[in-house]
């Protein structure tokens, strides 16, 4: 497997991670507790850092290949960068969300809920559309010589989250992670 798709494929399990514990979050709602708005603000920065930096800009640019090698993909393909403008612009809603709660802004409940569940459910749409129907495409329709192009071209940047340095903004939200993944292989 190309390393980029390696590296999506990582970054996949890792976004993962952080829409479960964004839904951990939001279950805490149902029980009345108080939510870690540490841990869900950092997921907000996340979405509205790493993957426009890093993940999208790598898609985009297989994307693209994929579309210049066989035009015709184009059509049967979700065009993939109007996607990624789409949930950028769903991640940002979020975040402002996030800030407004942060700054006691009066934001009901059921509000900050929606904005967090179809946050999710975009995000969790996206991420299956591209690992069932983009990623398998790619890997049907590129050459060695496309993907070493591509490998060329990519800037890696480190998972602020995942990375072997945790920036300390992700600190909590790495930590609490790590707990849950824990707890879940105890029990």
């Amino acid at each position: 497997m190309p390393e980029v798709m390696t590296q999506l494929h990582e970054e996949h399990r890792n976004i993962t991670k952080l829409l479960e514990a964004l839904e951990r979050q939001l279950a805490l709602f149902d029980t009345a507790e108080d939510l870690d708005y540490e841990v869900i603000e950092a997921i907000a920065d996340y979405f509205v850092s790493f993957p426009e930096q890093s993940h999208h800009p790598k898609e985009d640019l297989i994307y693209r290949k994929m579309c210049e090698r066989d035009p015709s993909l184009a059509q049967a393909v979700t065009d993939l960068e109007a996607e990624h403008v789409k949930i950028g612009t769903l991640a940002g809603h979020f975040q402002e969300a996030v800030q407004n709660v942060l700054q006691e802004v009066e934001v009901s409940r059921s509000a900050f809920e929606e904005v967090a569940n179809h946050f999710l459910r975009d995000q969790r749409r996206h991420l299956e559309m591209e690992e069932a129907q983009f990623f398998p495409l790619t890997l049907k329709t590129l050459t060695p010589e496309d993907w070493a192009e591509i490998d060329r071209q990519v800037t890696r940047h480190e998972d602020p989250v995942f990375g072997s340095d945790v920036a300390q903004k992700f600190e909590a939200l790495r930590d609490a992670i790590l707990e849950w993944e824990d707890e879940a292989r105890k029990g």
